[in-house]
């Protein structure tokens, strides 16, 4: 199995708690990992815990830590935080891997998964397998802080883990689980409505929501998982549009519910989810006119090729003519070329 519905049931029972509480720890065979959401935590945890090392990103307001950085600890009985995007989690997985360390966690900005997954990026554009964090701190009060089109990248990441989970399931002929796609029905829906609230209420709904795909993954036999087909099209839509990653994978995402109308069954829609990016400011159509120009089966082709290791539902070797065809007229009825309603 890849997903115990145990674990699943744990999962979701462990962020309806995070929603509540704030603070949980998750405990499993991979050791006890604490998520803590607040305002103001992480100046506090700063100065009150020793550190061996300190990694931040450089577009980060350091005002907050102490200049005589007397919480700097050079002993391998101290861990390290890192506090920023994707580059700065990655040193510090990769530092702690080499050192035997333990490793801690604070997103700023909430634009994707790097602060809780185990992977470690290495030049060639694959990943190796690393440690996973002992902590991750969420201080709201920082995050809200940043600008809020930085922010919405999460989003994008968070959505994937939808099409992610139906391509890997699907692509091996077996029933995605439910429960799971479910509760992203339900965390979806919850984000929708508090990004026109508060922005606080957005921030903490989105860190709960990345949580939770953290953990999908972590449960995983299979960290593919939550790195699908839309994955292998970010991976182009990064590379030649130029896309940060939370963009692209919410524009492979979105590619996915177009050419793929069965999945819609599980709750989440293509004019929903196009009307969802629009209203965030993720998606403009602009964007999504150049996305979709691109003769679908070059972009797999290109894809594919990317990473030829994932087994996912757009391998173009593994699709016969018919259906290229039926993606093509979908992506036609989309651009405006046909109607609609006449395409079942």
């Amino acid at each position: 199995m890849i997903c115990h519905i145990e674990k699943v049931n744990y999962i979701i029972s462990f962020c309806q708690k995070l929603k509540v509480s704030n603070n949980e720890i998750w405990h499993d065979e991979h050791g006890d990992y604490e998520i803590v959401i607040g305002r103001r935590i992480l100046k506090d945890f700063v100065n009150t815990n020793p550190l061996h090392k300190l990694i931040i990103s450089d577009f980060i307001d350091c005002a907050w830590i102490p200049l005589d950085k007397s919480f700097i600890k050079p002993k391998q009985s101290y861990p390290i935080l890192s506090i920023g995007v994707f580059e700065d989690h990655n040193k510090a997985r990769e530092y702690c891997k080499e050192n035997n360390l333990e490793y801690l966690t604070a997103p700023l900005p909430l634009a994707n998964d790097s602060f809780g997954t185990n992977r470690i990026g290495v030049p060639n554009g694959s990943s190796v397998k690393g440690g996973y964090p002992e902590k991750t701190l969420f201080d709201i009060e920082l995050i809200e802080k940043l600008p809020v089109e930085s922010n919405i990248l999460g989003v994008g990441e968070f959505l994937g883990l939808y099409t992610s989970i139906i391509d890997y399931f699907s692509v091996r002929l077996k029933n995605p689980p439910e429960r799971i796609l479910s509760f992203i029905y339900d965390l979806t829906c919850i984000l929708q409505t508090s990004i026109k609230k508060d922005k606080q209420s957005f921030i903490k709904n989105l860190s709960v929501a990345l949580v939770f795909k953290i953990l999908i993954m972590r449960i995983s036999v299979d960290y593919q998982v939550g790195c699908g087909a839309d994955h292998i099209l970010a991976n182009y839509y990064e590379k030649y549009f130029k896309l940060p990653h939370g963009k692209a994978v919410f524009f492979g995402f979105l590619m996915m519910l177009l050419i793929f109308p069965k999945w819609e069954k599980y709750g989440l829609t293509f004019h929903n989810m196009e009307r969802f990016g629009a209203e965030m400011g993720l998606v403009t159509q602009t964007e999504l006119n150049k996305i979709t120009a691109i003769e679908i089966l070059d972009l797999f082709s290109i894809a594919h090729d990317m990473r030829l290791k994932r087994k996912t539902n757009i391998n173009p070797f593994n699709l016969d003519k018919k259906e290229i065809d039926f993606m093509r007229q979908r992506i036609k009825y989309y651009r405006g070329i046909k109607k609609w309603d006449t395409l079942h």
